[in-house]
């Protein structure tokens, strides 16, 4: 039963870390990179959990704060007390602890003081897409909600995203699809940027769309924008991740 499953196979190991006296600048490239939405945040030797930070925190700072707040250090802007599970929790352990607590938390499985693994709302659906293809939910998938203005500026995209739970956009004119715009390369392009990059608008940004080529619903190999009953999509992870918690644990 996939609830019985170790917590250990809808996780990251090792965890992504990033050191505490890095700077959100280079935290915003290594999730760029890496396209994880969430760093631990650890001492010098990557021994000891300091904190964490996920990337819509990390995009709400840069809201709030403008681009230059990407000099500062990680630490001070984590968040300190990260939730620890056991090695040996299960998925159950997970989803319980997301349905009281929240889905923002990323949590953290570790060996005494030192992390050995990590997980989110989004790593633990890339990990676990081959389990959950029979589970999604219709309401999982987005077709109006992912729906940007083509002159909607970076920093509406990064306000967007944080209110909206989505990391994935679809950009329009005149009620036509003109492409998309991807959470992880707009910090790719905040963090090398110009100072002004928050005002440049999606017009200048966006990839164009190939929905030949998207896939069909959930598929084993997770991809945020999809193809569902005949229309373009966005994947909500958030939504998903609540209704398995819904679902799964009242079968319990």
């Amino acid at each position: 039963m996939f609830l019985e499953e170790s917590l250990v196979t809808v996780s990251l190991k090792p965890p992504p870390v990033i050191k505490y006296s890095e700077t959100l600048r280079e935290l915003a490239r290594r999730m760029s990179r890496k396209r994880v939405d969430h760093m631990i945040v650890s001492d010098e030797k990557g021994r000891r959990v300091l904190g964490s930070i996920n990337i819509y925190e990390l995009m709400k700072i840069i809201v709030i704060h403008s681009a230059k707040v990407l000099s500062q250090k990680v630490l001070d802007y984590s968040k300190r007390e990260v939730p620890c599970l056991r090695e040996n929790s299960k998925v159950r352990d997970l989803l319980e602890y997301w349905k009281n607590q929240g889905l923002s938390e990323v949590c953290v499985l570790s060996r005494g003081e030192a992390p050995i693994a990590s997980t989110s709302p989004l790593v633990f659906v890339q990990q676990a897409a081959k389990y959950l293809k029979r589970l999604v939910s219709s309401n999982a998938f987005k077709s109006t909600q992912p729906l940007i203005a083509v002159n909607t500026t970076v920093k509406g995209v990064l306000r967007r995203a944080v209110e909206r739970e989505l990391l994935c956009f679809l950009v329009y004119r005149k009620g036509n699809i003109l492409g998309v715009v991807d959470c992880f390369d707009v910090l790719a392009l905040i963090a090398d940027g110009p100072e002004d990059i928050l005002s440049y608008t999606c017009s200048f940004i966006y990839k164009r769309l190939e929905p030949e080529k998207l896939p069909r619903g959930l598929s084993e190999t997770f991809s945020p924008l999809v193809l569902y009953r005949g229309e373009v999509c966005v994947i909500s992870v958030a939504d998903m991740v609540r209704d398995l918690c819904h679902e799964l644990l009242q079968r319990i």
